[in-house]
């Protein structure tokens, strides 16, 4: 699998953050597909294309870990990096316990470089992983 075969799909309420997300993540993976999209409910129609997901965990219409959820459910072991603001062990825990492959506060001084780091590896990993 190519980088051009590879999408990243960034959820995120905030537009203007989840732009700024897909612009590290386009800059740092050449070649790689980054869908944005701010309603989590219509993130869900693109799990089955997506090859990593990044999503902030508060949002109105359903929050992160309900997202990480219907992935595990629909996309079995699709990388999933919550990246939120929320500080909250119990979310941490959570995202844990339903299989997120990375968790990074956007409170971090390097928080892009984070997301795409994990982003990255979860991408080289899935095609290590393909047979």
């Amino acid at each position: 699998m190519t980088d051009s075969e590879r999408t990243v799909l960034v959820v995120d309420d905030d537009r203007a953050f989840a732009t700024l997300t897909a612009t590290h993540l386009r800059e740092a993976l050449p070649g790689v597909d980054v869908e944005v999209r701010v309603d989590p409910r219509a993130a869900i129609e693109s799990l089955g294309r997506a090859d990593a997901v990044v999503s902030d965990h508060e949002m109105p219409a359903m929050t992160g870990l309900d997202l990480l959820c219907v992935a595990r459910r629909r996309a079995g072991d699709l990388p999933f990096v919550l990246f939120t603001g929320c500080e909250s062990a119990a979310v941490r825990e959570g995202a844990d316990a339903a299989g997120a492959t990375g968790y990074v506060s956007k409170h971090e001084c390097h928080a892009f470089d984070a997301v795409v780091r994990a982003v990255s590896a979860s991408l080289d990993a899935r095609v290590e992983a393909t047979p």
